[in-house]
């Protein structure tokens, strides 16, 4: 089974699909992340809507396409979590970021994400909308 199959066997074109491999640097996060992704979906989502540098920019060109997630657990293979659909984004401070009760939640387990360098420097917070593409595989489909 190919990835690029199942996309093209639900009408999703793989050109609007952006595939995201999420290997925390904190190891706690990284520990937890395949529970998170699992037993708290709203903590992972919430992880994965602010983004810095080039893949912030890339998501922001890819609205309406979709993000296909996945979690990096050994070199070369990764685990599938959900396609969530790039619905829009908005700026968010510092402040906004981190008073979001999911982002302080995954600060409990380490994540130090995002922090602003200037007071009126801001991140974008992408609206990702879960689809119920292959459900039944969250957490069960590895991929090379």
């Amino acid at each position: 089974m190919n990835f690029s199959d199942m996309l093209k066997e639900k009408g999703i074109d793989q050109q609007r699909v952006l595939v995201l491999r999420n290997r925390p640097s904190e190891p706690k996060l990284n520990k937890n992340l395949p529970w998170l992704a699992i037993e708290k979906p709203e903590l992972f989502q919430a992880y994965q809507q602010a983004h810095g540098g080039k893949l912030q920019g890339t998501m922001k060109a890819m609205i309406g396409g979709y993000v296909a997630s996945f979690i990096g657990q050994h070199p070369g293979k990764a685990t599938f979590v959900a396609l969530y659909k790039i619905v829009s984004f908005k700026p968010l401070t510092d402040k906004q970021f981190w008073a979001i009760s999911a982002n302080k939640a995954l600060e409990g387990f380490g994540m130090k994400h995002w922090h602003a360098k200037e007071p009126d420097q801001s991140v974008l917070w992408f609206n990702l909308v879960r689809s119920d593409f292959y459900d039944h595989w969250r957490g069960k489909l590895i991929v090379n």
